[in-house]
């Protein structure tokens, strides 16, 4: 049993589920509607006790379901009394802690894996866009996979996609999907932020495309649910963010912050004059792109001043730095 997350009219609504054997497979079902509250299934009789309404209790039952009181609390914990949760959860944690001992570890080969959770688990684990080393992660880890529905196994990714920052978000996609593989260049799997965005665009569909179509991952789900359930944050996060700094550079700036003596000067905010200037636009028109369409322009246009078809370098740095200035004000 584990606790979906869907959203209906824009308001998150919270479902209990149930992953259950299905041909060769699993597939999901729905227990109980828990609605935008959860908190509302929970009762507290005094002090520190909360217990479950009957309302739920019933609709389990009557699913054929009678959970463990631990596995109803490991659901409901985040929608406790945040006071009850606070003075509860030194308990929790020792008590997890002794369940984790005694807990057997299941291990499954990772080509028992789908490629695609493969390269999700490896990135949260570490960060790493190329994602080569994920056949050195041990066994234990793909055993999180067994015995789940395609539903669960994207809730829990879900989940565990909220710790990654805004700058991480675009090469988390360019991993899971694997994006280097169509780049024959030395740096596209540590710095994908050189490479030809547009052709990379299309790299991008053409492998969402290809996931969808794809039944050994879905496992017996309707094709009509994929994109719009489980699919769409990924073209979100792909198209309406940026990659971070190179990771280089981005080490050589936290090393010289961490110099007493050095403090890096501030970027070089452009005139607007300046910013119009490099891409060829009046300032008012530029203010009024979002990000996603000020970084198709900027796409354009560099390539239009590149050096390498017969621009100029200094307007490529130009353009550039306005680019940069623009992002900075939309932030």
């Amino acid at each position: 049993m584990y606790l979906a997350r869907s959203i209906q009219g824009g308001k998150t609504r919270y479902i209990l589920r149930q992953s259950v054997p299905a041909g060769d497979g699993f597939r999901h079902r729905d227990l109980c509607d828990l609605g935008p509250e959860p908190q509302r299934f929970l009762v507290y009789p005094g002090g520190n006790a909360f217990t479950f309404a009957e309302e739920l209790l019933e609709a389990l039952q009557a699913g054929g379901v009678e959970p463990t009181t631990e596995e109803l609390e490991d659901l409901f914990w985040p929608f406790l009394e945040e006071a009850i949760r606070r003075r509860l959860e030194p308990f929790r944690r020792r008590e997890q802690r002794a369940q984790g001992d005694r807990r057997p570890r299941r291990e499954v080969p990772a080509a028992e894996v789908h490629p695609f959770d493969r390269r999700r688990l490896f990135f949260l684990r570490t960060g790493q866009t190329d994602s080569r080393g994920s056949e050195r992660l041990p066994a234990s880890l793909w055993g999180r996979f067994a015995g789940k529905s395609r539903d669960e196994i994207e809730q829990g990714f879900m989940d565990q996609e909220t710790a990654l920052r805004p700058r991480e978000l675009k090469a988390y996609t360019y991993a899971i999907f694997d994006l280097q593989r169509f780049f024959p260049q030395r740096y596209a799997r540590e710095n994908p932020q050189f490479l030809d965005l547009e052709a990379m665009d299309e790299r991008f569909l053409e492998s969402l495309c290809g996931l969808l179509e794809d039944a050994r991952f879905w496992g017996g789900l309707e094709p009509r649910e994929r994109l719009r359930s489980y699919l769409f944050r990924y073209v979100v996060m792909y198209f309406d963010y940026d990659f971070g700094p190179p990771p280089l550079a981005q080490f050589l700036q936290e090393f010289l912050y961490r110099r007493q003596a050095f403090r890096p000067a501030a970027p070089r905010t452009p005139e607007p004059e300046a910013v119009a200037e490099a891409f060829g636009r009046p300032i008012a028109d530029l203010r009024a792109l979002n990000r996603r369409q000020l970084a198709r322009l900027y796409r354009r246009r560099a390539r239009e001043l590149h050096p390498d078809r017969g621009g100029s370098h200094e307007r490529f740095i130009r353009l550039a730095e306005a680019y940069q200035a623009l992002l900075r004000g939309r932030r």
